[in-house]
């Protein structure tokens, strides 16, 4: 059985910023080999973006309860550059077009980790225009 409590706030500062404050509390009751009860998982994160044109930065932290009852923690930060959801990466994306998609992204025209004024990324932007976007980049840097 899992329990969530979830969190959402958006501030709305002057001159189009904005400020999310994310947390999310899950709680899964089993019982494993050695009779441990639950394991918990709590996860931060605050999305700072001053205008839906600047960059959308993202700060979080993961903490994850391992089998042994010991905690482990997750920091992470991400920028993603907001680019309109009429440029060619996202009008690329809605029409499936993934090798034209890493095309772009190879000569540095756009990124995977590009967002849209709405903060959907390329790969959300392809899932939900029912298209399938294989990651072709594990192995090179983006």
């Amino acid at each position: 059985m899992v329990h969530q409590n979830r969190k959402h706030k958006v501030i709305e500062m002057p001159g189009g910023n904005s400020l999310t404050l994310q947390v999310n509390h899950r709680t899964k009751r089993s019982r494993d080999a050695s009779n441990h009860e639950s394991t918990q998982d709590y996860t931060a994160k605050v999305v700072v973006q001053l205008s839906k044109e600047s960059p959308r930065l993202v700060l979080s932290v993961n903490r994850a309860q391992l089998a042994t009852g010991n905690f482990l923690y997750i920091p992470r930060v991400a920028l993603s550059n907001v680019i309109p959801s009429g440029s060619p990466i996202f009008e690329l994306a809605k029409q499936g077009k993934a090798q034209d998609i890493l095309e772009l992204v190879g000569v540095g025209q756009a990124s995977l980790h590009d967002r849209d004024e709405n903060g959907w990324s390329v790969l959300h932007v392809s899932s939900a225009s029912s298209c399938s976007l294989i990651y072709k980049t594990a192995d090179r840097p983006v």
